[in-house]
């Protein structure tokens, strides 16, 4: 599915992806770890570093029962 996504992501589309508001994903794009670029005014979410930080925070905050 990833491969269908193009290289770089607008904030709305990686909002779409992760499945959260747009509100909401501008304050995760503000993270100091968050993967993306900023020129001038324009923020740039690169595809795979976005989708593997997306598996790194379901890893990191998953319930896992026993």
């Amino acid at each position: 599915m990833e491969k269908e996504l193009p290289l770089s992501l607008t904030v709305r589309q990686a909002a779409a992806l992760a499945g959260i508001g747009i509100n909401r994903m501008y304050e995760v794009v503000n993270l100091p770890e968050f993967p993306r670029l900023k020129l001038g005014g324009k923020i740039i979410i690169m595809r795979d570093p976005f989708i593997a930080w997306l598996n790194e925070q379901a890893l990191a905050h998953a319930d896992i029962a026993v």
